[in-house]
């Protein structure tokens, strides 16, 4: 363990213990299980732009590009009443169409990578609000997706879904990275 790591770890235990001094609640089950939800979303997005940024990339669209897609996803279950593994198919086929346009544009129209994210970033955050017209998305009061729900923010043997599918993914990526012949 390098000193940054372990310097890390030192400041974490102190917030935690300076956090826990303040507030016993906060080594709860409940708030633990809540707080590693969300470490694992952003955990798993974090790897998707570490790859990026270790190849020497820049990628700026992508919360605004998650933000447009999410808003697509609520709305085609919630309102057009799409089956949700379908719209999650769809979903997935429309950003890896957008990457592959972001791609195109960096690769072979030459353009900055920085000038397509950033036009990204605009074009998806302002698409986004318009098909919103500037609201919130989310889903009717009564309406019931227990699958899906199970799969965001259920538990397996005591932890998140999500925070198992972030320790997956991270090891997946881990292989690609350190034994694949793409890290190397």
């Amino acid at each position: 363990m390098s000193k940054k790591d372990l310097g890390l770890l030192i400041l974490i235990l102190v917030v935690g213990a300076v956090v826990t001094a303040i507030n016993p609640r906060f080594l709860s089950g409940i708030n633990l299980a809540n707080t590693s939800n969300l470490v694992a979303l952003f955990g798993i997005l974090s790897i998707g732009q570490a790859f990026v940024i270790i190849t020497g990339g820049i990628e700026l669209s992508v919360g605004s590009l998650i933000a447009l897609l999410g808003t697509l996803f609520i709305d085609f279950i919630a309102v057009r009443e799409l089956d949700w593994p379908l719209a999650f198919v769809v979903i997935i086929a429309l950003g890896a169409v957008i990457g592959f346009v972001h791609g195109w544009l960096i690769t072979r129209l030459k353009l900055q990578p920085f000038v397509v994210t950033l036009c990204g970033l605009l074009i998806y955050r302002g698409v986004a609000r318009f098909y919103t017209a500037d609201g919130t998305a989310g889903f009717a009061f009564g309406q019931n997706f227990p699958t899906l729900e199970f799969l965001t923010a259920g538990r397996s043997y005591g932890l998140p879904n999500s925070f198992i599918a972030l320790i997956v993914i991270a090891i997946i990526m881990w292989v690609v990275l350190h034994r694949a012949v793409f890290g190397r």
